[in-house]
């Protein structure tokens, strides 16, 4: 149940960059969450095949063994495989996420795109530590807020010809 939900959201979650991104006629921030959407989907099956072809071999030497100790050599193998397989993949989803909030947060004027996709950068970084899945949570928390300001605070995007510049009003 909460993979349907997480892919729900996820396809909100792009939708509505779509959307800012055709609001403002600036495809960059759709680009930038569609490369993530297809690397995320590309590396997580390499790294979903490359982890069952791995894992072949580690069990059938630890359960033909029979030793206690090489099997917890395995389990402690296949647990650094795990998050090598998984970190990397979310690294390079998050990298192209960043530049997708931080190019919605450019065009919005809204500061929080920023800080949100920093603290996933970040925490996907330190995700090894436990402080890493709390930053990244805390960033989803600011992406929320920047959402709901976008309503309220979104500017249109002006032309050159459209604003005066040493006034800084915009020009009918």
């Amino acid at each position: 149940m909460g993979l349907i939900i997480s892919i729900i959201g996820l396809i909100l979650l792009f939708l509505a960059v779509k959307s800012i991104s055709n609001y403002y006629s600036n495809q960059t921030p759709f680009k930038y969450m569609l490369y993530s959407l297809i690397s995320g989907i590309i590396l997580a099956v390499v790294a979903g095949i490359s982890l069952f072809l791995l894992l072949i071999p580690i069990l059938n030497s630890a359960s033909s063994t029979g030793s206690t100790s090489t099997f917890y050599m395995s389990l402690i193998s296949i647990f650094l495989l795990i998050i090598v397989l998984v970190l990397v993949p979310s690294f390079v989803s998050i990298i192209f996420q960043y530049l997708a909030y931080d190019s919605v947060g450019k065009l919005t004027g809204i500061h929080e795109f920023h800080t949100a996709a920093l603290l996933l950068l970040i925490g996907i970084i330190l995700t090894i530590i436990v402080i890493g899945v709390i930053l990244m949570f805390i960033g989803i928390i600011f992406l929320i807020i920047a959402f709901a300001k976008l309503p309220g605070e979104a500017k249109p995007a002006l032309n050159d010809q459209n604003f005066n510049h040493d006034t800084g009003n915009e020009i009918f």
